[in-house]
């Protein structure tokens, strides 16, 4: 059978509770770490003592479901975006807050259009008081005959209409000049971040990582990003570190251990001297009386040639031929006749 747990929970220190965003969050010291049935007990207690909360509050009937009314918010949580900055003030602002000039108070949306009788928007299709509608225009007593009334009225429309967007495109410089000053104006060490050398000063590689950092700067970090016709795909790129795992054999590091162990005995391998080395300890030796290196070994003391020094055309054609096997006995090399010693 199960055993119903009660609804009353005891708390050494009662947990913080806002209902309005239906979360709560425990104060109690935790005594056992890792315990699977101690954090679902707690887990439990918690999710009552809410629920607990919760039916304290005003209820209503929505349809056949009961279902609680919950208060503000009082937990403040974090913003997603920072605040936004505030915009500068436009050349007008600037020449009203001079001179005093007080914003108009908000007008009312409707007005009454006297043609008609009747209340009309004030502005937009078929407001009230419409003068682009009328049939007849007054000609002034100091204008000509010949003046069309109405095509000017269009033009003075047409210029008011290209000053605002003039007057708009203006501040939308400006308020970019003082973004820019601002960070021109940054400390050296952040201004600099992210940011190429002059163009007189940019050379290859500079370019290089600059394509290189704008390919990966996309969500995919440039993977499905076009590239351009003959450009070379970047092989220098960063390579992840291998990291060993932490749940392994318990051998593992045992093996790699030995075999550690087994390059530094190995007896096979003779340990190499280096010139650097044994010039600091015994002092310059003469090269007449220094034995010679493994590449100087045969008979007249000249140098054999590598592989690597020789045609590689060359070297498969000696390999078919067996010539380039090492030669045994008291076989002459290409360095002449001489004796080792």
């Amino acid at each position: 059978l199960l055993q119903m747990t009660s609804t009353v929970v005891n708390k050494v220190v009662d947990p913080y509770v806002d209902c309005g965003r239906l979360l709560l969050i425990d104060r109690d010291p935790i005594t056992e770490f890792g315990v699977e049935d101690a954090l679902i007990t707690r887990a439990r207690d918690n999710v009552q003592v809410l629920f607990n909360k919760i039916w304290e509050l005003d209820k209503k009937r929505v349809e056949e479901s009961i279902v609680a009314i919950l208060p503000k918010p009082v937990f403040k949580l974090p913003r997603e975006k920072p605040i936004p900055e505030k915009k500068a003030a436009t050349r007008w602002e600037e020449y009203a807050k001079l001179k005093g000039i007080k914003p108009r108070k908000r007008r009312a949306n409707k007005v009454y259009d006297e043609a008609s009788g009747e209340w009309k928007p004030r502005f937009g299709y078929r407001r009230g008081n419409d003068n682009t509608k009328d049939w007849l225009i007054e000609v002034p007593e100091n204008r000509g005959d010949d003046v069309d009334m109405f095509e000017e009225r269009r033009e003075a429309k047409r210029e008011r209409v290209a000053k605002n967007e003039t007057q708009r495109l203006k501040n939308m410089a400006r308020n970019l000049q003082m973004k820019n000053a601002k960070k021109a104006n940054a400390p050296e060490e952040i201004a600099r971040v992210g940011m190429a050398k002059e163009a007189d000063q940019r050379d290859k590689q500079d370019i290089r990582v600059t394509v290189d950092r704008t390919r990966a700067s996309t969500a995919s970090l440039g993977k499905f990003q076009k590239k351009i016709h003959g450009e070379k795909v970047n092989t220098k790129t960063g390579k992840k570190r291998q990291f060993e795992p932490n749940l392994q054999p318990i051998g593992g590091e045992k093996d790699r251990a030995k075999e550690v162990l087994k390059g530094v005995l190995n007896p096979s391998k003779k340990p190499r001297l280096l010139d650097h080395t044994m010039t600091a300890v015994a002092g310059p030796v003469d090269k007449d009386e220094a034995p010679l290196d493994a590449s100087r070994r045969k008979k007249g003391g000249q140098r054999i040639r590598q592989k690597n020094s020789i045609h590689k055309a060359q070297y498969f054609k000696n390999a078919v031929k067996g010539k380039n096997a090492p030669q045994k006995g008291n076989k002459k090399g290409r360095g002449g006749g001489g004796k080792r010693e």
